[in-house]
């Protein structure tokens, strides 16, 4: 998927499972918004009023690491740049 066709993409959410914590999220722009997350055994999600991006999200929660990180895999194994599109 080229960067142009990242841009121009609609919302589309995404769910992360790590160490039994999901998160969903979404591709704003250029910026990797977390929607929800939820631990069990709990149902009811840790409510994220303001959709902190992943840079902020690590800052705000720093215990759930390996839940960063999962999602960090899979925005790059989903929107990896096409070679027409990357730098030199």
């Amino acid at each position: 998927m080229s960067a142009e066709e990242v841009s121009e993409r609609k919302s589309f959410h995404h769910t992360v499972i790590a160490d039994g914590t999901s998160a969903r999220w979404e591709l704003t722009g250029t910026k990797i918004r977390i929607l929800s997350v939820m631990r069990p055994p709990k149902s009811d999600p840790l409510i994220l009023l303001d959709q902190p991006d992943l840079a902020e999200a690590r800052e705000r929660f720093p215990r759930l690491t390996d839940l960063w990180d999962a999602i960090r895999h899979e925005f790059w194994a989903t929107y990896k740049p096409s070679k027409k599109t990357a730098p030199l």
